[in-house]
């Protein structure tokens, strides 16, 4: 192959064949095309050399083609092979100033410092660009995938960057005295730095960019309050601005400031600002600013979450010197174990605006769980998030009271010119009484009403009389004294040097209604009271929610009120107790209720806006649901209070009485009588039965031998000689003995014995008793 040639086939062979080979797939992977000719020339001016590329697999032939590429000055292009694995023992070296960019086919390729060595050392001028690669175990003294000093610009792209760092600066990249570092549509994970930059750290370089990217878990080591251990993620001294733009950053940390980001200057070199713009960062961590440290540089976080991170002091965000600026951008859940859960001012200015929100962040009570501020300046300016407030005054420039005399005409007309204009006067901040013509432009362009602005520029020509400003201010407008007079007009509050312990801007109170207009965020009573038939339930309600069914909602409820007792509605949008439904007869309602339920069985209501039902009186009963009455007990039947139906009197018992309450109201049976369950009177025995005690259930059968021909008995009578009574009769019956024979007396089964008739009488038969013979007649035999 042509990377098995000699050194100097090699040069004539790059030089003339592989400046084409797999240029159209490099070209479709995003490498950049070759330099267009150079413009026309003299011709003692040699031509510039054109651009190498190369297909490669292994790192001594990715090392030869950077090499050759320097020898002959030219820009390189090298695509790995697909599913390529190259272990690298050392850096590979670019010392001159090319532009060398490292790719994959598109079907992926790695480059692997086994934890040994980093992946790129570039000097010189030198520019790379690593594309589709994945950069794994990277280890170096500065740079763990690469360290570029006095190098060109360095970009990671598409690529996936795991488990590289540094024994001091810069996890990733460190670039000093170098161009720009950009990091785009990639993720970075695990990587660390001994000292500073857990990802990228520059020093007197170019911009940093971070742009659609993944970070996370990369770090710093532990550190205290030097220069060293800054920037979890980007570590900037005096160099190009620093960009985090559709980022998403987790689970960073530095061991002392930022967790994210920390920036300072050195010397009398000026450095960018830092800029977090669409990203989300969470769970960071330092010793101060848990996201964000800056030393005399700026801010800019706009359209951007930080949440979840910590620190000593600053949990999101410590602010040493220069400008701090949130735009759109929310600090959530963020923590401080000494100052400043959200935010820490040490110094500088910080200026919050347009919906800009710090919540739920905490420090120590007392010591700022929103905002701590030790020095400096910061200012909210409206709007704010929809549902809030802030105390805002509107900045403008106080002046002197006007105070000409009035005994002259002159002094009266500058006294009043000075009147008329005093509101114009308040919008410049000119200490002149006779501002520019151009200030007084902008002073009348920063009126809000139309009408006034009109009338303003109308009089620009014309004496305003501005008297001088007063020593307190609302706001800091002078430029002098490190102001903004482009604040001037604008509704803006100025914080205290007082810790901020509340979510801010302040939440408008349950049962107040917030607006995103910032006409109404300028009081604590917000929109005003939550309009009737709504409620406003929580803090920060910006709308208000239908009032809950079985409530109703006058103007400022925070809690709905329930409807009372004995009234119901299912409606939403109630504004007074009068406007529930009464509950109907039959029927009660409780507090709150939303619809009307029926008396259970056993009660009752007979009226209208009843909360409850009433039981049934004793000795009547109500066997339906939703009834207006009770009936009266059964006969034979009692009813307690409360009954659901007639209760019968027990066997044994009875009563023809409609109001019993118990059954100790049912009367005993008497004697002679039976009562069944439920009686209503009692029921005489009949002939042949009997009751001889109280309470019968049943009447008894006379037993055989005796009988009743009564009825209502208490007893049987016993059966006559000469009679049989079988059991349960009710009279007594003839014997039926044979001539002959004779009933003497009857036993227990109620039959007649028959007995021969004795000897000296006669015996006819029947039940008729023996008769003795007459005189002169005998009977010497029985029978």
């Amino acid at each position: 192959s042509i990377l098995r040639a000699t050194p100097s086939t090699r040069v004539a062979v790059v030089m003339l064949v592989l400046t084409t080979l797999l240029l159209s797939e490099v070209h479709l992977q995003g490498a950049p095309s070759p330099r267009s000719p150079p413009p026309s020339t003299p011709p003692s001016t040699p031509p510039s050399p054109s651009p190498l590329s190369g297909l490669v697999s292994a790192s001594s032939d990715l090392r030869f083609l950077i090499d050759e590429a320097q020898n002959h000055g030219s820009d390189v292009t090298v695509v790995l092979a697909p599913g390529a694995h190259l272990k690298l023992s050392s850096q590979i070296k670019c010392t001159s100033n090319i532009k060398v960019t490292v790719a994959s086919s598109g079907e992926g390729a790695t480059l692997d410092g086994q934890e040994q060595t980093g992946l790129f050392y570039l000097s010189g001028g030198c520019s790379l660009t690593l594309r589709g690669l994945t950069l794994v175990n990277g280890r170096a003294l500065d740079g763990g995938v690469v360290e570029a000093m006095y190098a060109g610009d360095v970009e990671i792209i598409e690529s996936t960057v795991r488990n590289c760092g540094a024994i001091r600066d810069g996890g990733v990249v460190s670039a000093a005295n170098s161009g720009a570092v950009s990091i785009r549509g990639s993720t970075v994970t695990g990587c660390s730095a001994g000292d500073s930059g857990g990802v990228v750290y520059a020093l007197n370089s170019g911009a940093v960019s971070i742009i659609g990217s993944t970070v996370t878990s990369c770090s710093t080591a532990d550190g205290s309050y030097d220069d060293r251990n800054y920037g979890g993620v980007v570590y900037a001294i005096s160099s190009g601005g620093v960009s985090i733009i559709g980022s998403t950053v987790a689970g960073c940390s530095a061991g002392n400031a930022g967790g994210v980001v920390a920036t300072r200057l050195a010397g009398e070199r000026g450095g960018g600002a830092v800029s977090i713009i669409g990203s989300n960062v969470s769970g960071c961590s330092a010793v101060i600013g848990g996201a964000t440290f800056l030393r005399d540089t700026n801010l800019d976080v706009t359209d951007s979450t930080i949440s979840g991170c910590n620190a000593t002091r600053g949990g999101a965000v410590y602010v040493h010197s220069g400008s701090a600026s949130l735009a759109r951008s929310t600090i959530s859940s963020c923590i401080a174990t000494e100052y400043g859960g959200g935010l820490y001012s040490a110094g500088g200015s910080t200026s919050l605006s347009d919906g800009a929100l710090i919540r739920g962040c905490s420090a120590p009570k007392g010591q700022g769980s929103s905002i701590f501020l030790l020095a400096g300046e910061v200012s909210y300016t409206l709007p704010a998030p929809a549902g809030r407030w802030l105390p805002n005054a509107r900045c403008e420039v106080y002046r002197e009271a006007c105070s000409y005399p009035l005994s002259e005409a002159a002094s009266r007309a500058k006294q009043a010119a000075c009147l008329e204009h005093r509101s114009d006067c308040a919008l410049t901040e000119s200490d002149a009484i006779e501002p520019s013509s151009g200030k007084k432009e902008a002073a009348c362009s920063r009126h809000t009403d139309n009408d006034k602005q009109a009338a303003c520029h109308e009089t620009v020509e014309d004496p305003w009389y501005c008297q001088a400003p007063t020593f307190v201010q609302p706001c800091n407008w002078n430029n002098e004294t490190g102001g903004d007079p482009s604040g001037l007009g604008e509704s803006l509050y100025q914080l205290p040097l007082l810790p901020v312990n509340e979510d801010f801007p302040f939440a408008c109170a349950a049962g107040l209604l917030g607006s995103a207009i910032p006409e109404y965020q300028s009081s604590s009573s917000c929109a005003g009271r939550c309009p009737e038939r709504s409620q406003c339930p929580i803090e920060a309600t910006d709308e208000a929610l239908p009032c809950d069914a079985g409530h109703y909602c006058p103007k400022g409820t925070s809690v709905p009120l329930p409807c009372p007792a004995g009234t119901y509605s299912n409606a939403t949008d109630l504004a007074a107790a009068g406007e529930c439904t009464d509950a109907s007869p039959g029927h009660f309602a409780t507090t709150g209720s939303t619809q009307q339920t029926a008396c259970a069985k056993g009660s009752y209501t007979d009226a209208y806006g009843q909360g409850e039902c009433t039981p049934c009186a004793g000795g009547t009963y109500q066997d339906e649901e939703g009834k207006t009455a009770c009936e009266p007990c059964e006969a034979g039947s009692h009813c307690a209070v409360g009954a659901a139906a007639a209760l019968p009197c027990e066997a044994g018992s009875y009563s023809n009485k409609t109001n019993l309450d118990s059954a100790s109201g049912c009367m005993d049976c008497p004697l002679g009588h039976a009562c069944t369950t439920g009686s209503v009177t009692p029921m005489a025995c009949r002939a042949g039965t009997f009751a001889s005690g109280s309470r019968n259930a049943e009447c008894e059968p006379c037993k055989a031998g005796s009988y009743q021909n009564a009825i209502g008995a208490a007893g049987c009578v016993a059966c006559g000689l000469g009679s049989f009574c079988p059991v349960g009769a009710s009279l007594e019956l003839p014997a039926t003995c044979e001539p002959g024979t004779y009933a003497n007396m009857t036993d227990g089964d109620g039959l007649p014995d028959c007995f021969d008739c004795p000897a000296g009488s006669s015996c006819p038969g029947g039940a008729a008793p023996p008769r003795q013979c007459a005189a002169g007649s005998y009977a010497a035999t029985e029978r």
